[in-house]
């Protein structure tokens, strides 16, 4: 099972280094896998990734963390619903909770997979979604990761579906390899 799973990397193209392994820490308050190019740490009471050094250079500023808002667009004022809509269901400001954290590794320690099972609550205190993370973390750096989203009843429209994070203010040039 774990050799299929260990596949998903080679699917986006990546290449795994035969010399390099991963170390993975469990701690009460996060998940640490690392080697001498990374570290990349996960806080197990969020289930989202605060840091990510890689050669020595922080490369997040701030947590991921699951964003299902956005500013209304012109398109938007064809259809002024979908605002009314995502801004009733607290798309815009939601709390999170982590059911569940946990993280495993291949068996020639090369890749990481941490699992995340996430539930999202509006202000009034409604679950408006639940969302299951899988960050795949290979021995060279590499971080691919696969969302699940499910939406409850009290979620008529939303406007995206998408993982928010902020880079260091010294990264000028970024280049994206997901979908606009």
């Amino acid at each position: 099972a774990n050799d299929q799973k260990g596949r998903a990397l080679a699917d986006y193209g990546y290449g795994i280094s035969q010399a390099l392994v991963l170390k993975m820490d469990k701690y009460e308050d996060r998940i640490l896998v690392s080697n001498s190019l990374l570290s990349f740490a996960i806080d197990m009471k969020t289930g989202m990734p605060y840091s990510y050094i890689y050669e020595g250079e922080e490369l997040l500023s701030g947590v991921a963390r699951p964003n299902f808002f956005r500013p209304p667009t012109l398109n938007d004022k064809v259809d002024r619903n979908g605002y009314k809509r995502w801004k009733s269901a607290g798309l815009d400001n939601l709390n999170i909770s982590a059911q569940l954290v946990d993280a495993y590794m291949s068996d020639r320690y090369d890749i990481a997979y941490v699992i995340m099972f996430l539930t999202m609550t509006n202000e009034m205190g409604i679950k408006v979604s639940e969302v299951y993370y899988t960050y795949i973390i290979d021995a060279n750096g590499n971080v691919v990761y696969k969302t699940d989203v499910s939406f409850s009843d009290a979620v008529k429209t939303v406007a995206k579906v998408g993982t928010q994070f902020y880079l260091p203010l010294k990264f000028d040039k970024v280049e994206w390899f997901g979908r606009d």
